[in-house]
């Protein structure tokens, strides 16, 4: 997903946007590893938010579940997800991987950057996470016994004469 956005040239990709205004940069998709694993998208998408609230990064956005940073440390503590291991290394980025057709070309301006302010805000503003919902939300994210996989034993079921 992330690599066809950057090859596509997507706008709304951050890893993207990135690239373009860091020509040089790039990204070590080999060196890439597995964070959280889940078949539960909902999970999957708060994890990435408190990561994203947690570590630096060049996200555009907060993620689906904007957080705070303490609410974040609380979910990631809970999972046992490391996030410092998370921190990518600059030894990693590989110079001009952007393909040169892909590269901006230099304008002599730029339009001016416009800060949110209360008046220019188009997105609606998360609610306010409760302690009781963190508390029931690692509840949940917590494998249940249900979720665990049972391995048929080695001997063969006993018969009866």
């Amino acid at each position: 997903q992330h690599r066809k956005n950057i090859t596509d040239a997507d706008e709304l990709s951050a890893l993207f946007c990135h690239m373009r205004d860091n020509p040089g940069h790039s990204y070590d998709w080999e060196g890439s590893k597995m964070v959280f694993k889940s078949f539960n998208e909902s999970k999957r998408k708060v994890v990435e938010s408190a990561l994203i609230a947690t570590i630096p990064n060049c996200n555009l956005k907060p993620g689906d579940y904007p957080m705070c940073k303490l609410t974040a440390r609380v979910i990631l503590d809970s999972l046992n997800i490391d996030a410092s291991s998370t921190i990518f290394n600059r030894s990693s980025i590989v110079p001009n991987a952007l393909p040169s057709t892909a590269r901006p070309s230099t304008t002599p301006s730029s339009p001016p950057i416009v800060l949110p302010t209360p008046a220019n805000i188009t997105e609606p503003i998360a609610p306010a996470v409760s302690a009781s919902d963190i508390e029931a939300f690692i509840h949940q994210m917590r494998p249940s016994t249900s979720d665990q996989l049972l391995v048929p034993s080695r001997d063969p079921p006993a018969t009866s004469n």
